[in-house]
């Protein structure tokens, strides 16, 4: 079977991948497994409907393995749709030859989207990796000597799309070189008409060092690609991960599900690659900090909701998450300096949380920020879903405001020390990161 072989909607996904196909053998271990008192009862229901049961072994199928220009690895194969179920499965594995290498291909954990309905007959059925990376292994193999990482939503194209070019970075003694992805400049224009939502643009290459393991090089990249979620003020984690051997064949490729946020082309950097205020400014004085204080919970989830809460449907979801990511700021500050415990800051909410960072934490946070009390209002509306207090405009400039408020704030406790895009009466100029004034901060018409 080839991939002309494959129904029209395959081939869409099929063209322009983000990993090429390998064609193979596939098993899988276990689909719709339950354990505990629920898996008499889930056996029933499958028996009844006519599903594989969770330890029934399927037979091999004829498998397509590669990853859409979205950079979502998909498994591809056709077989009876009564031997499947739209259920989570394990160990779907899949063994092949690819470019005269043999490759095994593995996915620990995984969701099966069969096609709806209560038809028979054989049709195709698509898996998905979740919750843990799927992984392909190559042999034979040489020693790994680079990584190369396919990061989401992160582009150093901006400036000029039809341009390639290079930017390189020191982290942590470390030399990392980011490249256009293939046809980076094509997905930022389908991502910029919503053609599609969020995509690998950026490719992030560095060497491997002397005494690192696969997992030091896992979650040195990860810290990588996450870190720059600072510039973009989204979610731009790795989609997969491959190790280039000495012989500069892969070895090994991982394949993630990670967190996406829709592609926003506003960065707080003024240019990436600018020697002053660029982004090598940017990870020589934050990245070590950075990988410091991420591994804290409060921390941790700051980060995460500081860079998704643009991502959020209603005007009413940003401001909510938007608000709820400064108190966190506010508390876990507080907790950080042996201020308060956490769960005494629990119980503290933003009126009282904007005092205590004034007085407390000697933050600056001017009059035009909090008078008149339109955010508390605003909050508690938000908070109670209660109509909405004031225009969409005037919540959206406040959303604005209070967004480069928590990225000023987390770029100065990174230790950033140089200068950002910033508001003055629009979007229109840039400022010192600890300018907290009305000025450089205010994004409604003057």
């Amino acid at each position: 079977m080839n991939i002309e072989d494959l129904p029209p909607h395959l081939q869409t996904l099929l063209q322009y991948p983000s990993f090429p196909v390998h064609i193979g053998e596939a098993t899988i271990e276990g689909l719709g497994e339950v354990s505990g008192p629920k898996k008499d009862f889930s056996r029933e229901i499958n028996a009844h409907f006519g599903h594989p049961l969770a330890d029934t072994p399927l037979t091999t199928f004829r498998a397509f393995v590669f990853a859409t220009i979205t950079g979502r690895c998909i498994v591809a194969l056709r077989g009876d749709r009564k031997r499947f179920s739209r259920n989570f499965g394990s160990n779907l594995v899949v063994r092949g030859e690819y470019e005269r290498r043999a490759f095994t291909f593995t996915a620990p954990r995984f969701y099966c989207r069969r096609a709806p309905g209560w038809g028979s007959g054989e049709e195709w059925v698509l898996f998905e990796p979740i919750n843990e990376p799927a992984e392909i292994k190559y042999e034979p193999f040489s020693a790994v000597a680079e990584v190369r990482v396919l990061q989401l939503n992160f582009c150093i194209q901006l400036d000029d799309l039809d341009r390639d070019k290079s930017l390189s970075v020191t982290a942590a003694g470390k030399t990392i070189t980011f490249l256009p992805a293939p046809m980076a400049g094509e997905l930022v224009r389908l991502m910029d008409v919503e053609a599609i939502e969020s995509a690998p643009t950026s490719e992030v290459r560095f060497k491997t060092w002397r005494g690192c393991i696969e997992s030091d090089l896992s979650c040195f990249a990860w810290q990588v690609c996450r870190f720059c979620g600072l510039v973009a003020q989204q979610q731009t984690n790795a989609s997969q991960l491959t190790l280039i051997g000495q012989d500069g064949l892969a070895t090994k490729t991982e394949f993630y599900a990670p967190m996406r946020s829709d592609f926003r082309d506003r960065y707080l950097l003024i240019g990436l690659d600018f020697a002053e205020n660029g982004l090598n400014q940017l990870f020589s004085e934050c990245f070590d900090e950075y990988t410091k204080i991420e591994s804290d919970s409060g921390w941790r989830r700051l980060f995460n909701t500081a860079w998704s809460y643009d991502d959020g449907v209603y005007l009413e979801n940003r401001v909510g998450t938007l608000l709820g990511s400064v108190e966190l700021l506010i508390r876990t500050s507080l907790v950080e300096r042996n201020l308060f415990t956490r769960a005494e800051t629990e119980s503290k909410f933003l009126p009282e949380l904007v005092g205590l960072a004034k007085k407390m934490l000697k933050w600056d946070i001017p009059n035009h920020y909090i008078k008149p009390a339109k955010l508390y209002i605003l909050r508690n509306a938000i908070a109670h879903a209660n109509p909405l207090p004031y225009t969409p405009q005037e919540i959206l400039h406040m959303q604005q405001k209070w967004g480069l408020f928590l990225n000023r704030r987390l770029l100065i406790r990174l230790g950033y020390t140089g200068q950002i895009r910033s508001a003055s009466w629009g979007y229109s100029s840039f400022s010192k990161v600890d300018d907290f004034s009305e000025e450089e901060n205010s994004f409604a018409a003057k």
